[in-house]
């Protein structure tokens, strides 16, 4: 979401180099709000934005936290697509009922890390950042998602994920990923993740296989 991680699921503290936190309950009053201040940098999660701050890589002069946005941290069935909330965290896409709706999802989200960062990183959060290391990434690329980005003035505007993490399309100023379209392809699909050691971890390298029914011959699509 107009998110750097620190983009979304919830932070319960602020770095004390933050003057001013805003907590709106709208995705179209987090909008005004990061357009009102420019240099508010938005967090819900937080994982990857503390990690910045405790660091001393980044001095946020202001924070808009995006975890009491309700609308963004669920799903729903939408004309053969799931209508993900960017505000899903990677704990509640690892359940078995998620895990039914898009398996390798699910996986990419089991694998995210320990359960504290599970617990608190967010879907959202793992696209804007568009770390290598992003375990969600290969798999939405595969199932060739796209986002639904909120910007100024109630306006909304779709784009292929994988635009976003090739730079082909970028979030503008005051713009936060709301949603992510997923196909439900009820079709073989898989996630693969090598860590450097034994069980949750950083990627050294994942992959995401989808089989993909609708292209007549099953064709097979991979993301690294």
């Amino acid at each position: 979401m107009g998110q750097r991680e620190g983009a979304a699921g919830l932070t319960t503290h602020a770095p004390q180099a933050a003057q001013a936190v805003t907590l709106p309950t709208t995705l179209d009053e987090a909008v005004a709000a990061l357009t009102a201040v420019p240099a508010a940098v938005p967090v819900a999660g937080g994982t990857d934005l503390m990690a910045a701050v405790n660091s001393g890589l980044l001095r946020p002069a202001a924070l808009v936290g995006l975890g009491r946005i309700s609308e963004i941290r669920g799903w729903q069935y939408q004309d053969g697509h799931a209508l993900l909330g960017a505000g899903l965290t990677h704990a509640r896409m690892g359940r078995p009922d998620f895990a039914a709706l898009i398996p390798a999802l699910a996986a990419a989200a089991r694998a995210a890390g320990p359960p504290h960062i599970r617990n608190a990183g967010t879907l959202g959060g793992n696209i804007a950042s568009a770390a290598p290391t992003g375990d969600a990434l290969p798999v939405l690329a595969a199932l060739e998602a796209t986002l639904i980005i909120a910007g100024p003035g109630g306006a909304r505007r779709e784009i292929p994920v994988s635009h976003l993490l090739a730079g082909m399309d970028m979030l503008r100023a005051g713009e936060l990923i709301g949603y992510v379209r997923v196909p439900l392809l009820h079709a073989p699909q898989v996630f693969l993740k090598a860590t450097g050691r034994t069980g949750p971890g950083r990627a050294v390298a994942s992959v995401a296989l989808v089989l993909d029914p609708r292209a007549g011959a099953c064709a097979a699509r991979w993301a690294p």
